[in-house]
């Protein structure tokens, strides 16, 4: 338990639906690990030891002879981690992705609201991208999106969406030359009856949430996915999906006086959202 609550605590897993997702932060730990302490990390390694001891056990290996090589051996590990941190840092955050500003490589940077590209010519470059993983795990750079039926109040150009370290919000096309943004809804009422919508948002772990246009006086926050069907019972316009051990893949109305629950299916889903 206590190491469940100290990987949560220093934000290398996130808890959606139910399920523990490695962040980006985790990732780059692990990386990290495998690149300073490579025996230590071997996946074969609790078995090597196990085996020691059951050698020292069986009086084949002098335990003193055997601890004295570990640690002689962890020391060097730990005296190069900390003598080559940088350069770990430095090798492990590099993506294959390039600047589409200056053509050098893109780096993998976290800061308390997430994960995020910025360039590694910093500070002559300051470009900087939203991204995600695909199916792959591959890291793929989130695309703006144009706005349809739209336009900039300011300037009267394209509006776009963007994916920014807060959540998706609308932005001028023509930034930084013009600087007009806004809130992204989703144009579906607060579930509070307040006057508010809901906005999709990331919090600091970089986890996608819905909360209310009307925060902070509305409180109203929800980590499941909307789903865009109207629910048969009560005529709600969406409703959460849900994966749970005990009740599986379903959708489940908002509405906490209906509850009406239906089994979902994963591929009609993916498409709905």
């Amino acid at each position: 338990a206590a190491i469940i609550s100290n990987i949560q605590d220093r934000k290398y897993v996130d808890k959606q639906n139910g399920r523990f997702v490695p962040t980006e932060l985790g990732f780059l730990i692990t990386k990290l690990l495998d690149k300073a302490f490579p025996t230590i990390m071997n996946p074969e390694f609790t078995a090597m030891m196990e085996d020691s001891l059951d050698r020292i056990e069986e009086g084949e290996v002098d335990y003193i002879k055997m601890l004295n090589k570990f640690y002689t051996e962890f020391e060097g590990m730990l005296r190069s981690a900390i003598r080559d941190i940088s350069q770990h840092r430095e090798e492990i955050s590099k993506t294959q992705i390039k600047c589409d500003k200056c053509g050098s490589f893109m780096r993998i940077m976290i800061n308390k609201y997430g994960a995020y590209l910025a360039c590694s010519n910093y500070p002559k470059c300051k470009n900087t991208k939203a991204f995600y993983r695909n199916e792959k795990g591959d890291i793929a750079i989130s695309a703006d999106r144009i706005l349809e039926g739209r336009k900039c109040p300011v300037c009267g150009s394209e509006l776009v969406i963007k994916d920014g370290r807060f959540g998706e919000f609308v932005s001028c096309i023509k930034y930084p030359d013009c600087k007009y943004t806004e809130t992204l809804t989703t144009g579906i009422k607060c579930p509070n009856n307040c006057d508010g919508e809901l906005v999709k948002r990331k919090s600091s772990r970089g986890r996608v949430f819905y909360g209310c246009s009307n925060y902070p006086k509305c409180k109203f926050i929800s980590s499941y996915p909307i789903v865009y069907q109207r629910c048969p019972k009560c005529g709600s316009p969406y409703m959460f999906e849900k994966d749970t051990k005990r009740g599986g893949h379903f959708y489940e109305c908002p509405d906490k006086k209906c509850h009406f629950k239906i089994k979902a299916d994963r591929e009609a889903s993916s498409n709905e959202k």
